[in-house]
């Protein structure tokens, strides 16, 4: 069966639109090309806290908060204070560890330990890290690295 010059043209065509699909899908529109798929692991902890455009302070037991992101995907957070909260925040139960999976140039996902829950998008900006969690008025959690 031979193909057409017609057909070879359109599989060459759909070919080159899919491969600049491909390459551009995650492309970088905020200058960060050193950006590797592992940036995140290592320890952070927040430093602003914003409900959509509004800065509105962290609490201070969300100031006392360090997440680590570890090599092997995962996310444990942790007390600034070791393994017991400060007194004040004594009530306050930290998250069960999490998974993160990187989605894209600068991108990444928190997600629940089996896969079935997104929980915020991640991205780095200014060697700072951006948490977005999304809900009535999008939750944004800004950290520094330790």
């Amino acid at each position: 069966m031979q193909t057409s010059p017609i057909m070879k043209r359109t599989i060459q065509q759909l070919s080159i639109f899919f491969l600049i699909v491909l390459l551009t899908g995650c492309s970088n529109d905020d200058g960060s090309d050193s950006i590797s798929e592992d940036a995140i692991v290592g320890e952070w902890i927040a430093v602003q806290k914003f409900e959509g455009e509004n800065e509105v302070g962290l609490s201070f037991c969300e100031s006392r908060i360090v997440l680590s992101f570890i090599v092997d995907g995962t996310q444990v957070p942790r007390w600034t204070t070791g393994t017991m909260p400060p007194p004040e925040c004594s009530d306050l139960m930290l998250a069960p560890a999490l998974s993160w999976l990187s989605t894209c140039h600068n991108q990444w996902e928190m997600i629940s330990i089996t896969g079935e829950v997104f929980l915020a998008t991640l991205r780095i900006e200014n060697n700072r890290l951006v948490e977005s969690i999304p809900n009535d008025s999008e939750s944004i959690f800004i950290y520094e690295r330790l």
